[in-house]
């Protein structure tokens, strides 16, 4: 894991469209597993500040429209919304394109783009107020951040790969909230 964690922060650094063509199914399994660890470590490592920051904006108790979905519909919907649906089509927005700049010298720009392109399209998850948009950037620093994996894996592994880490990073989030839901 420390390996594929070094090689996403130099990816990080210097983002070159590089798709390793040489990795076998093995491989890639090893990597995308490795990458699922680093995205909830990186989560979980950033719930504490978040938490606490909140707390000292007096919005602790914050309203996501993941409780509101869960309060509406089956648990069915709901995983497959988070599982098929946000996958499929954020990361056709967000990533897909980025294969058109491969080989290009903007292709950083538009890696940098994407990834907080994403991680800003969440804030739409939250009650809008004017608290919630002074504290947004610091809100949405895990998405901002799983961007960057998820073009990370996208550019090495492929598309597929990246809506896959993207759909079982969302369930195994979620699925917690289904037993506070009963």
């Amino acid at each position: 894991m420390k390996q594929t964690f070094l090689e996403i922060v130099h990816f990080i650094k210097h983002p070159i469209y590089q798709k390793d063509n040489n990795a076998n199914l093995k491989e890639k399994i090893k990597v995308f597993i490795n990458i699922l660890g680093i995205s909830f470590l990186t989560s979980i490592a950033l719930l504490i500040p978040i938490g606490l920051l909140l707390k000292l904006f007096g919005m602790s108790e914050i309203e996501h429209d993941l409780g509101k979905l869960l309060s509406e519909h089956s648990i069915y919907f709901v995983l497959f919304m988070i599982a098929i649906i946000a996958p499929l089509f954020e990361e056709l927005i967000f990533r897909a394109p980025l294969s058109l700049f491969k080989n290009k010298y903007y292709f950083p720009i538009v890696f940098y783009t994407s990834a907080i392109s994403f991680g800003a399209i969440h804030i739409f998850n939250y009650e809008m107020s004017t608290k919630l948009l002074v504290i947004a950037p610091v809100l949405i620093m895990p998405q901002l951040i799983l961007g960057l994996y998820f073009g990370y894996i996208r550019t090495r592994l492929g598309l597929r790969w990246s809506m896959f880490l993207h759909a079982c990073y969302n369930v195994i989030l979620t699925i917690p909230m289904f037993s506070f839901d009963n």
